[in-house]
């Protein structure tokens, strides 16, 4: 099929294709300083028969909580942990948003609808996740956000479509880097604006990471919404 022109140059990326036919597609966010490559074992964890795995890098930039210094990531972060009513980078969003989309946009020319595409992350690559996923003006196969919260609620417009797409947030109690408090606020916000089915498992023990009894909860939600 061919590719949708855009005038938005696409994010180098990790892609692994499965044998076979391609059944659907995840896109997975990295975290802040990350690669897309550093979350690549996601395709034998999961777990899932004939998902494309694509896997992009973020633009690096300067990170105000790192100094200035330039990393990889989504958007400029004024502060670890995160804290509630800090700065939202708005340029940042708008510019990694559009990366992402036609990151979206790329998958469903080359012939993947977008029903079956699912968008997911971890951390600063979960709030991305969340603010692009449900901004898609079609509905989606699911977001899915690790250890992240939505990025600008006070901005935030749900996209109708995206109503009816369903969300898996994941989240450890213990992290210290975005709070599980943020997590909650951002169920609530996003069940408020009209999200039909969204699903937080909180974790007890969890800090800022991953474990495999959250990828073994994640790998049974994924195989639901991208059947084999």
């Amino acid at each position: 099929c061919e590719l949708l022109l855009t005038d938005v140059a696409l994010l180098p990326a990790l892609e692994i294709d499965p044998p076979g036919e391609i059944t659907g597609s995840v896109i997975w966010l990295h975290g802040l300083g990350d690669s897309g490559a550093g979350w690549s074992h996601l395709r034998s964890e999961l777990r899932i028969g004939g998902v494309d795995y694509i896997f992009p890098d973020a633009p690096v930039q300067p990170v105000s909580c790192n100094g200035g210094m330039s990393m990889p990531s989504w958007m400029d972060l004024d502060d670890i942990p995160v804290k509630l009513g800090l700065r939202d980078d708005a340029e940042g969003l708008e510019k990694s948003t559009a990366l992402i989309h036609a990151e979206i946009d790329k998958v469903v020319a080359n012939g993947t609808p977008a029903e079956k595409v699912l968008v997911g992350g971890f951390s600063q690559g979960g709030a991305m996740a969340l603010f692009t996923g449900l901004q898609y003006p079609e509905a989606l196969a699911g977001v899915l956000c690790m250890s992240g919260y939505l990025a600008k609620s006070e901005g935030f417009e749900l996209a109708a479509a995206a109503a009816s797409t369903p969300v898996l947030h994941c989240h450890g109690v213990v992290d210290e880097v975005v709070r599980i408090g943020w997590a909650r606020e951002s169920v609530e916000k996003l069940k408020e604006m009209g999200v039909k089915d969204y699903t937080l498992k909180e974790y007890a023990y969890l800090g800022h990471g991953a474990d495999m009894e959250e990828l073994d909860d994640v790998s049974a939600w994924l195989k639901e919404r991208l059947p084999q």
